[in-house]
């Protein structure tokens, strides 16, 4: 079991309690902050676009695009290793552009 000495333990609660006072205008509207007595923080973070529920992402991929790219990248590395192997290649000699697999 872990023992943790007095004054440790004294001083982490003291440094949630400032965390928690330091954060505390964020939980709460600009009117009820502007009440708090001067004391206490009355800074809020803005919070950015994202975070008030204003931005939306939308992200779509083009399938002919993509099937297009990758054929294309598949061919350059069939076209690789043909050259690399030194053999002829009677797929591609019959249809250029075209790739097809058996």
């Amino acid at each position: 079991m872990l023992h943790f000495s007095r004054w440790t333990i004294i001083s982490i609660i003291l440094v949630c309690l400032a965390g928690f006072v330091a954060a505390a205008p964020n939980f709460f509207s600009k009117e009820t902050v502007d009440a708090f007595p001067d004391f206490l923080p009355k800074k809020q973070l803005s919070l950015g676009l994202d975070l008030r529920g204003g931005a939306h992402l939308l992200l779509q991929m083009d399938e002919n695009n993509l099937r297009k790219d990758w054929l294309g990248a598949l061919r350059a590395m069939y076209e690789r290793n043909c050259a690399t192997q030194k053999s002829g290649s009677p797929l591609l000699a019959s249809r250029p552009r075209v790739f097809a697999s058996r």
